[in-house]
């Protein structure tokens, strides 16, 4: 007979849940689909609203300007389930932004699930470092 160690059965019965990744049009999904798989765990890609609900967790990702990005979010019917959804939701970057009520980028009504709007950071300086390269901007 096999015996788990409390923190070794939730190791394994967390492999087991089902992650989905929101795949609406304006996120890097399969980046993080692969640093999940890197991690040793598994999530479908999805727009389907059944399979999104029924997840274990939810990962909502979002690269780019948030006006299209609730436009694809409507356009793949997905405001309302997402706004619902009672299971741990993990927004990234602009997913999480749209979480919010407001983002100043470009006057965008967010989902409203956290009641605070999104500051714009104008003129703060943002360094990326890209494998060997260094790129300086102001945002």
């Amino acid at each position: 007979q096999t015996r788990y160690r409390s923190h070794d059965f939730t190791k394994y019965q967390r492999k087991l849940m089902k992650t989905v990744i929101i795949d609406y049009g304006s996120g890097n999904v399969q980046s993080v689909q692969f640093s999940l798989q890197r991690l040793g765990y598994t999530a479908s890609l999805s727009a389907d609203k059944n399979e999104i609900k029924n997840a274990d967790r939810v990962i909502f990702p979002g690269v780019g300007h948030a006006q299209m990005a609730m436009n694809n979010l409507e356009k793949n019917d997905l405001v309302e389930l997402i706004t619902n959804l009672s299971q741990p939701v993990l927004g990234i970057c602009l997913g999480m932004q749209l979480m919010c009520n407001q983002t100043e980028e470009g006057d965008v009504r967010g989902l409203g699930i956290f009641d605070t709007k999104v500051k714009k950071l104008d003129g703060i300086p943002l360094t990326l470092h890209l494998q060997n390269i260094t790129i300086i901007t102001c945002i």
